[in-house]
């Protein structure tokens, strides 16, 4: 089994985390925030390391990886340690994250990053109040972090674990933390995904290149792997709330879906910020003359002037202008990112 990830799920989890690294180190120089670059990080639930990978892309040299399964975490310091210009320092921990604790792990001077990619959505599954101890989980390891350091979920997009992500989301922001990536005018503000009704949930779809074994296999069995998907969120715990307003979460606004045709047949998107969700449509007549509103994709960030206020949302008409603040699928490219 572990084989069967190292070949298909590794790389695709390992592209999630430097999509989502990528994405949050633009947003932040967009903010004029200053984004150190990651030097340690604590990997919660690390299997074979595909995370905490990324994190190295990206310049970590010191990892604590937790895992419950040996192998795994075999696989994983082989994985970091291999073709490294920089030396790598890994401390193993075996441990069941559903019962892991701070006295667990190694003494340090702080993580700059805390992570979980595809690790919570396989805790406390069957309990009705499996977001709560999630969130105390996430709060708990959360006290390994330095001051100023940063806390990356990564969960599949599947209806059902999205949606329990949003709500885990949701209960961090009303205890005091802010949601830093990839929320824009959102970030102490609840899900609006989430209220909109049990069919509604958020997530992204970034275009990839997958490695050539991975784009075989997915091709075998008939999968397309020319897309990865997952909800993803980067927050901060209370401690590193700085409570200055952005003017870019003021004026930007977040791609949440594909294109969609109404029964007007104008073509739509849904918007996210400040105000919520908000449908931003085109007419049919007005096919083809609004070249950036068509090329939009999923977590596009925006900013739209001269809009028609509309009973069913936003219109576009004579005079409004899209400006796409950050292209999603460029942003892994940009910072350096790896397939």
């Amino acid at each position: 089994m572990l084989r069967a990830y190292l070949a298909y799920y590794w790389p695709i989890s390992r592209a999630q985390a430097q999509h989502a690294l990528a994405v949050t180190a633009a947003l932040e120089e967009m903010r004029g925030r200053a984004s150190l670059p990651p030097r340690r990080v604590v990997d919660a639930g690390s299997g074979p390391g595909p995370v905490a990978a990324a994190f190295a892309d990206a310049g970590a040299v010191s990892f604590v990886l937790v895992d419950q399964s040996v192998r795994a975490l075999e696989l994983a310091r082989e994985r970091l340690s291999f073709g490294r210009a920089h030396p790598i320092e890994i401390d193993a921990v075996k441990a069941d994250l559903e019962r892991v604790c701070l006295d667990d792990l190694p003494r340090g001077d702080g993580a700059d990053w805390l992570s979980f990619g595809h690790s919570l959505n396989e805790l406390y599954v069957d309990r009705e109040d499996r977001i709560e101890r999630r969130a105390e989980l996430v709060v708990r390891l959360a006290g390994s972090l330095a001051p100023g350091g940063r806390v990356l979920i990564i969960e599949p997009a599947l209806l059902g674990t999205s949606r329990d992500t949003l709500a885990l989301r949701d209960l961090l922001v009303s205890r005091g933390w802010r949601v830093v990536a990839p929320c824009v005018g959102r970030g102490i503000l609840p899900c609006p995904a989430l209220a909109a009704g049990p069919a509604h949930t958020c997530h992204e779809t970034v275009p990839w290149r997958a490695p050539p074994e991975t784009a075989a296999l997915a091709a075998g069995l008939g999968l397309d792997r020319d897309w990865v998907k997952m909800t993803w969120f980067v927050l901060e715990p209370p401690v590193g709330v700085d409570g200055v307003a952005h003017d870019l979460d003021a004026v930007a606004l977040r791609v949440v879906s594909d294109p969609m045709l109404n029964k007007a047949g104008r073509v739509r998107r849904l918007l996210c910020g400040a105000a919520g969700r908000v449908p931003y449509s085109v007419a049919p007549d007005a096919s083809g003359t609004h070249g950036a509103f068509e090329g939009l994709a999923r977590g596009d960030i925006v900013a739209v002037e001269g809009a028609q206020r509309r009973e069913g949302g936003w219109g576009i008409v004579e005079g409004t202008r899209t400006r796409v603040l950050l292209a999603a699928a460029e942003a892994m490219s940009a910072k350096g990112g790896k397939t």
